[in-house]
């Protein structure tokens, strides 16, 4: 496999990666690898790498608040955001508009966590 694609690879694909080889996930290694990649960038500041949070049910929390109902949820997607993004946003929008839906949403309430 070329070197620059397996930089590229763990460049980009941090969380499937970190599980299996976390040793080569650090900070100062994919600012190397960037620098590598993308050529000449400017010093940064600071890092900062950790894992990512995850609901204990592995299920997103989409609905409104219990305390105040003129806020909506909708998060804990678990590295699939961008797939899940747009539907989920559809059924919060339907919820905010107080549109009739067919799917069960309690399974995703955070009212499970009560």
């Amino acid at each position: 496999m070329n070197e620059k694609y397996v930089q590229a690879l763990i460049l980009g694909s941090i969380i499937g990666l970190a599980i299996v080889i976390d040793d080569i996930i650090s900070p100062k290694n994919l600012i190397n690898n960037a620098k590598y990649l993308l050529g000449d960038l400017p010093e940064h500041e600071d890092e900062w790498l950790g894992f990512r949070p995850s609901l204990p049910d592995f299920l997103p929390v989409i609905g409104p608040s219990k305390n105040h109902k003129n806020i909506f949820y909708c998060f804990g997607h678990h590295h699939l955001g961008w797939t899940l993004g747009p539907i989920s946003g559809k059924i919060i929008s339907g919820m905010i508009a107080d549109d009739n839906t067919n799917l069960d949403l309690k399974p995703y309430s955070s009212l499970r966590f009560s």
